[in-house]
């Protein structure tokens, strides 16, 4: 038995974990994958799906066994290597055509998926505690982990604060340890005071009696909590008030639901009186901790470029333009949709720019992961400029007082990979210089496990939609991760499509696809760019 790496047991590791949780950590440093516990269920959904002619093609299997199987190879969460190698010759069995070995072979999957669960974070632990896990494995390790609980049902703003108390105080195994606690708790019902500020009295009185409270009683229930004061009086009196109860493992998940339903509710009473007379407070009570929530949804989507462009109030009649405006408009109804709806319209953002005539899902997808994945590179890059610039002390470190912001980004790299960490206070930025080194010193095969990720993350989403919208299923077993995770990724590829429009001579959202993929397909070779300027 090897003694574990000293830079795996370091704060690093528990604050790369924190921030791959952390809805408000920029969309380049957040997590893009799902656990491999869910990419297995994935596999088994797809096959289902494929077998049942619910799916019209094995696309969606082929790529769910192809993640799977690239998941399972590295994560000693699942066990050991016997164990792991076992799994993935049961999922090379799965075809297309239902058999009497696939479906064998799909119940052994099902008892696998049971038998990887509960000791999944124990696997870690021991792993990094036998010296099993390699510096270099610290960025999977970290998505490994973060993905396992965020899938497990807990919310990412309890992780964080539920990490912030723990940093610090205790290294990753010992994290890891604490958190099987966590995962494993069982789901409590969560009972919420819902106040509407308007709603007309159509709606009002064909609600069920049993889910009304008083209005005095909710307003005497507001300030007897102990955050009245922080939260402030109450704007307007409600003019009804619903309980509602769900069950979750954290309040932040509960809060989730009551936010769906309030949507449901709002799109129900729109459609049974054909008007808008729904309106929510903002603030619901949590009726057993007497606790007051902020309902507004908090984690927006962000195209900054629209801003850089100043092309909020732009006026183009070109197609192009038209174009990008239609996407835009699709993008935005993701904000107050539920998930279902969100994947529909999220990918017809995507599709309406970077599809073909007759090019399937896959085509666009990988379009978009294409772009992203050069806007990651340098947004990462950016990022530690910008940070640089704040931490800059003497002449230590790069210099990048001078040139263009490209020029400076090129500077860090070069010191990066000649010197290493320049003395970065946070470790946000030195988990970062981690990433930046690996793609400057090993950049085909990097960049490629970063394309494998987006395209991933981007065909789930064009799964998720035909789910959706050809075979009526709101319930899959990846809905609520892609809707987690694709949008901000979606966003990032629309602020590129929309500063190439602005910016660089009008390019074309397929003529900056093709432009990304071509660098992307020379990194690291003879006559490649400098990965600082992919897209310039």
């Amino acid at each position: 038995m090897s003694a574990p790496s000293q830079f795996i047991l370091e704060p690093i590791v528990v604050d790369r974990i924190r921030e791959l949780c952390d809805p408000s950590a920029p969309w380049f440093r957040s997590l893009w994958t799902v656990g491999t516990v869910t990419a297995l269920l994935e596999v088994v959904e797809s096959v289902n799906a494929t077998w049942d002619n619910v799916l019209t093609n094995d696309g969606a299997m082929a790529d769910f066994k192809k993640n799977a199987m690239s998941l399972v190879k590295g994560d000693l969460g699942l066990g050991s290597e016997v164990v792991r190698e076992k799994l993935r010759l049961i999922i090379i069995k799965l075809k297309p055509e239902s058999t009497n070995e696939g479906r064998t072979a799909l119940a052994e999957l099902e008892q696998f998926i049971t038998r990887c669960r509960l000791p999944y974070l124990e696997n870690w632990a021991s792993a990094i505690e036998s010296g099993q896990v390699a510096d270099q494995q610290f960025e999977s390790m970290c998505r490994s982990l973060a993905s396992h609980l965020l899938d497990d049902g807990l919310h990412p703003k309890h992780l964080v604060g539920w990490i912030d108390k723990r940093r610090g105080s205790l290294n990753a195994v010992e994290l890891i340890r604490e958190a099987k606690l966590l995962a494993n708790a069982q789901m409590k019902t969560y009972e919420f005071a819902v106040p509407f500020v308007k709603m007309s009295r159509e709606v009002r009185n064909s609600l069920d009696k049993g889910h009304l409270m008083a209005v005095a009683d909710f307003e005497a229930l507001y300030y007897s909590c102990e955050n009245s004061v922080k939260s402030g009086p109450l704007v307007s009196a409600p003019q009804c008030v619903l309980k509602v109860s769900f069950q979750a493992k954290d309040p932040h998940s509960a809060l989730d639901s009551v936010r769906e339903w309030a949507k449901r509710v709002a799109s129900r009473a729109a459609l049974a009186t054909a008007s808008l007379g729904v309106n929510l407070n903002d603030q619901v009570v949590e009726i057993g901790a007497k606790k007051i929530w902020a309902l507004a949804d908090q984690d927006l989507l962000r195209v900054p470029s629209i801003l850089r462009e100043n092309a909020v109030d732009a006026i183009d009649d070109s197609a192009q333009s038209k174009q990008l405006d239609d996407a835009l408009a699709m993008l935005a109804p993701h904000l107050q949709s539920t998930a279902g709806v969100s994947a529909a319209t999220l990918w017809a953002a995507c599709e309406g720019l970077l599809g073909r005539v007759q090019s399937n899902g896959h085509s666009v997808a990988d379009r978009l992961a294409d772009v992203v994945a050069c806007s990651f590179i340098r947004e990462e890059l950016f990022e530690l400029v910008k940070r640089w610039r704040q931490e800059t002390r003497g002449s230590s470190g790069p210099d990048i007082r001078h040139g263009t912001t490209f020029e400076q980004m090129t500077v860090m790299v070069d010191h990066i990979v000649s010197s290493g960490d320049p003395g970065f206070k946070r470790p946000e930025e030195q988990a970062a210089v981690a990433r930046i080194h690996e793609l400057a010193t090993s950049s085909a095969p990097t960049v490629k496990r970063v394309r494998a990720y987006l395209q991933t993350a981007f065909r789930r989403l064009y799964y998720q939609r035909n789910f959706v919208m050809h075979s009526a299923k709101f319930d899959s077993v990846s809905l609520s991760m892609t809707s987690r995770i694709a949008p901000r990724l979606v966003a990032a590829g629309l602020d590129q499509i929309v500063n190439a429009h602005f910016r660089s001579g009008s390019v074309p959202p397929l003529g900056l696809a093709a432009r990304a993929a071509i660098e992307l397909d020379l990194v690291g070779q003879p006559g490649g760019k400098h990965i600082a300027t992919l897209l310039s």
